[in-house]
């Protein structure tokens, strides 16, 4: 029952977003799950235009990446203030340009993701204990910029 609401729900915010991107004003998003395999509970986070923002975050072990064009970077740190040096990290690269949602099952494995190899996640273990899943407390993100034809409309 709590997958077909947590699908729902998703569902519901892809729509949103596919209408604010014909508008003009986002670009996709993702939704950080606390349990590996995109499972449990989720925190929202949706992309504006801005190119960067940083926020805090806590208990995500997977992502639901959701329409990003390819370029896109989410970085992932177990450092509260996303020192890179100091702790484990991952880097979330859209390679490819795509539609719906990809699960990035964890953050503790380099590898593809999506049916045609549209992200690569490279794990960074700066530590012997190997803990970012379950541990993000900083996320950055990178969005490039979205040119538009207007003679295609």
């Amino acid at each position: 029952m709590k997958r077909i609401i947590s699908i729902i729900f998703l569902l519901s915010i892809m729509s949103i977003m596919t209408f604010d991107s014909l508008a003009g004003n986002s670009y996709g998003g993702w939704m950080f799950r606390e349990g590996n395999r995109c499972t449990q509970g989720m925190r929202v986070g949706q992309i504006n235009k801005d190119i960067k923002r940083l926020y805090k975050n806590d208990e995500a072990r997977s992502v639901d990446v959701l329409s990003l064009p390819a370029g896109s970077t989410i970085t992932v740190y177990d450092d509260k203030e996303g020192r890179w040096w100091k702790d484990d990290w991952a880097e979330i690269t859209v390679k490819k340009n795509f539609l719906g949602w990809i699960c990035v099952e964890t953050f503790e494995k380099s590898g593809w993701y999506g049916p045609n190899q549209e992200i690569y996640v490279t794990y960074h273990k700066m530590t012997s204990k190997g803990n970012l899943d379950g541990k993000v407390s900083f996320v950055r993100y990178y969005f490039p910029p979205v040119y538009y034809n207007l003679n295609t409309y």
